[in-house]
């Protein structure tokens, strides 16, 4: 399943035609360090955490306080924080 996440406040509504024309800006948390990077086009989170060369199995990631999947989609500006995920042996 993929989600589009236009925005914190309203994430779940249908891109619109006019939002791909400006840029938007995704701020990454992780490990204490907030990253902002500028897209031109929707982009999905395991895209964003590749061009961070961050693994996808070793966080997950956090939207307005839920845990959303790697496969959803960025359309507007939004925060990410990013949480480690320790495993053991």
């Amino acid at each position: 399943m993929t989600r589009e996440f236009k925005s914190l406040s309203r994430r779940h509504q249908p891109l619109e035609a006019d939002a791909l024309a400006e840029a938007m800006e995704v701020g990454v948390t992780h490990e204490g360090k907030r990253t902002a990077l500028i897209f031109d086009e929707p982009v999905t989170i395991s895209s964003v955490l590749e061009g961070m060369e961050i693994p996808p199995s070793t966080v997950l990631t956090i939207v307005d306080e839920q845990i959303v999947p790697h496969t959803s989609t960025i359309t507007g500006n939004i925060e990410i924080e990013l949480i480690i995920v320790s495993s053991g042996g």
